[in-house]
């Protein structure tokens, strides 16, 4: 998940729920913000594509989440810039 673009992240977790079978579930294991390898990234040039999505030296694409994220983007809490507009 974390390669995919984050513009491109809410249809494609949609396009992962909409696959699974009735009380399925999806078992998710990717990069957490902050964590060490994040940190490195954050300190070289023209590695940050945009908030916590980074480009690592060999092209791989990686985003930070954090369990909000994750939260959001499978449609169980929503981002409070979502709720009330104003962050």
């Amino acid at each position: 998940l974390s390669a995919i673009s984050p513009d491109k992240m809410p249809r494609a977790a949609k396009n992962v729920a909409a696959s699974l079978k009735p009380g399925g579930i999806l078992l998710l294991r990717d990069y957490g913000r902050y964590d060490e390898a994040q940190i490195k990234l954050a300190t070289c040039r023209n590695k940050c594509l945009s908030d916590n999505f980074y480009v690592k030296h060999d092209g791989t694409r990686c985003y930070y989440f954090t369990t909000e994220d994750i939260e959001c983007l499978f449609g169980r809490k929503r981002k409070k810039k979502e709720v009330d507009g104003v962050l």
